[in-house]
């Protein structure tokens, strides 16, 4: 797999990629695709990418010359009007916004499809082109399923549809089968190293070295806690990890700092963070292994997920959940003989 460096946030992929050119150059592209995997690892910008190509190449003079790449250039109009989501052949549906209560709703409802394929399917625009993205699939109300499904067994000309789903298995068999699966997987630590280093200059190895373990694969997830500077945070995790806290001096400084309210995004992903850093410490071996370990990571999951519902202490929080880290650290060295009596 190589890197894509064209686009901040498109990351290889390339299979997916060929998978749509070979269609295009075949001359029978399918009019739907299932863009299926885990959540953060670049369904969407995948999708974003296909439709901008799609609609760029129905705009352009006809080409009988194959093409090798889903690039846009940045000038393109199919690209400006997709990006700033006033192009008139292109959709994307998901979940909206209730004004009243300003929560989303609960799913992708049966008018939302009818709206966007009835309007798609009777209205000439610019390309020759139509692109429909459903973001994500598995949000479809029953209604909307069915819908969906009328539209995939008898499509509209010139539409294709993109369907994202982070679990595919629950989609009806029936939509499933009318669709081409494209399978996307975690991204490698070697790609992920690369793009981390060109999409966030400046950083230290250790930050890279951080959001590698925090991005497990995933360059939304990379984003998400680059942006939020987390890097430092689970840092320490490691650390308590590692190397124990016989001070204290760790747990003392986050359970500080993680109290304020300026902190509470912080506070929260901290609180997302640690049981994540026990399992991935016992799946690499790396912690204390048996039930002794299993107990730990147990232990921190049920006090980070009573700590949101309960409105609990964040100092004693942070201050017990560290505690629980070391802990591991020390049981750990103590078994390997490396903790002095």
């Amino acid at each position: 797999m190589r890197l894509r460096v064209c686009d901040v946030n498109w990351i290889g992929h390339d299979a997916a990629e060929q998978a749509l050119i070979d269609g295009w150059n075949s001359g029978r592209l399918h009019h739907a695709w299932l863009l299926a995997g885990p959540k953060g690892i670049g369904k969407a910008t995948f999708a974003r990418r296909a439709a901008q190509f799609l609609l760029a190449q129905g705009e352009a003079p006809t080409d009988s010359r194959p093409v090798t790449t889903l690039d846009v250039a940045d000038d393109t109009p199919a690209r400006r009007l997709v990006e700033a989501g006033s192009h008139p052949d292109f959709r994307t549906i998901e979940r909206q916004l209730n004004d009243k209560t300003g929560n989303l709703a609960r799913g992708i409802s049966i008018d939302q499809i009818r709206q966007a394929t009835m309007v798609l399917g009777s209205t000439k625009g610019r390309s020759r082109y139509r692109a429909i993205i459903i973001d994500s699939a598995d949000d479809l109300e029953a209604g909307g399923a069915n819908a969906l499904l009328k539209s995939l067994e008898e499509p509209p000309a010139d539409t294709v549809f993109f369907l994202i789903s982070h679990s595919s298995g629950r989609l009806l068999p029936t939509i499933r089968s009318r669709c081409r699966s494209l399978v996307f997987r975690a991204i490698g630590d070697d790609v992920m190293a690369s793009w981390l280093h060109d999409v966030t200059p400046g950083a230290s190895a250790a930050d890279i070295a951080a959001l590698l373990a925090l991005a497990a694969g995933s360059p939304g997830r990379a984003m998400r806690f680059r942006d939020a500077g987390l890097a430092p945070l689970w840092r320490d995790l490691e650390t308590l990890l590692t190397d124990g806290d016989r001070d204290l001096s760790i747990a003392s400084r986050l359970s500080q700092g993680l109290a304020l309210k300026s902190a509470n995004d912080r506070y929260e992903a901290f609180l997302e963070l640690v049981p994540a850093a026990l399992y991935r410490h016992l799946r690499a071996g790396a912690g204390s292994g048996g039930a002794e370990g299993v107990d730990d990571w147990d232990e921190a999951s049920r006090i980070a997920a009573g700590a949101v519902r309960s409105s609990a202490d964040k100092a004693m929080t942070v201050f017990e959940l560290c505690g629980i880290l070391a802990r591991n650290s020390a049981r750990r060295r103590l078994s390997n003989g490396l903790l002095a009596g």
